[in-house]
C-alpha cells in the first residue's frame, strides 16, 4: 500500500483521506539548555555504564 503526494502542498488532504494524524509539539526556547544538559548526562551515563562492563567483561576474560 505505496502512496505519494504530487506536491507538498497537496500532503494535508492526502492524509486526511487516510485518515492520519500528525501531532506537533514545541517546547519553550528557555528549555533548551536544560533538555542540552539532561541529554548529555544521560549519554554520559551510559558510555560511562558501557565502559564498566566492558572492562568488567575483558579483565574477566583475563583472569
Amino acid at each position: 500500500m505505496g502512496f505519494s503526494a504530487p506536491s507538498l502542498t497537496e500532503m494535508p488532504s492526502c492524509l486526511a483521506k487516510r485518515n492520519i494524524h500528525v501531532e506537533v509539539t514545541e517546547q519553550p526556547a528557555n528549555r533548551y539548555w536544560t533538555f542540552q544538559w539532561v541529554e548529555t548526562a544521560i549519554s554520559a551515563a551510559l558510555a560511562a555504564l558501557l565502559a564498566g562492563v566492558g572492562f568488567w567483561r575483558i579483565r574477566g576474560r583475563l583472569a
